[in-house]
């Protein structure tokens, strides 16, 4: 029997058509649609349209991108090898058209939801329980959100006011404040550095 005839998958040009926007986790993807910030994930892992109280509580398979549920449109998401963060818009995604516009207002910030696997902290709920689906993190309430970043075993917000925010492991130092475990977000100090406008 010849080798010859694996046939690689291509990625299907309509995929990159209609998600402009993907990010990637270690064995999975999630897309966001610009002009309505809805989510879609396939690959393998923790994808999150998987609700609470779902029959298969861990991770999940599909070859074809499915919609994960947000109560809100999602303005960016962030992946980490085994968990994910997205920030909601509640003002809406319509940052400008297919060319990639800028939008015509500042995102003035907005909710962060996490799922994946909890090891760690990572999450932010103050456990280290999986999540199957996105769920708000509480310590974020009330903060506008406008940058999340996901390292292997910690989480990182910036708020609109340059505030940084880490939760997680902190056994390598990252969470850039003295403790060893941090499963709720946590300001790092601004005496130990200015105020961040991006990362």
């Amino acid at each position: 029997h010849s080798h010859h005839h694996h046939h690689h998958q291509q990625p299907s040009s309509c995929t990159a058509l209609l998600l402009p926007t993907q990010h990637c986790a270690l064995s999975s993807s999630f897309g966001v649609m610009r002009d309505t910030g809805e989510v879609f994930a396939w690959g393998t892992g923790f994808l999150g349209f998987c609700p609470e109280g779902c029959v298969v509580p861990g991770p999940t398979k599909t070859r074809i991108p499915r919609h994960v549920a947000t109560p809100d449109p999602v303005e960016t998401v962030a992946c980490g090898p085994h968990h994910c963060l997205l920030i909601c818009n509640r003002d809406g995604v319509l940052t400008g058209n297919s060319h990639g516009n800028a939008r015509s207002t500042p995102f003035r910030g907005g909710k962060v939801y996490s799922w994946g696997r909890g090891q760690g902290g990572v999450l932010g709920h103050g456990t280290d329980s999986d999540c199957t689906a996105p769920t708000e993190i509480p310590g974020l309430r009330g903060r506008a959100v406008v940058a999340v970043g996901c390292g292997a075993q910690f989480s990182v917000a910036l708020d609109a006011q340059g505030r940084l925010y880490t939760w997680g492991s902190s056994a390598e130092g990252q969470l850039g404040r003295d403790t060893n475990h941090g499963h709720a977000p946590g300001l790092v100090s601004s005496t130990s550095m200015p105020s961040i406008a991006s990362f």
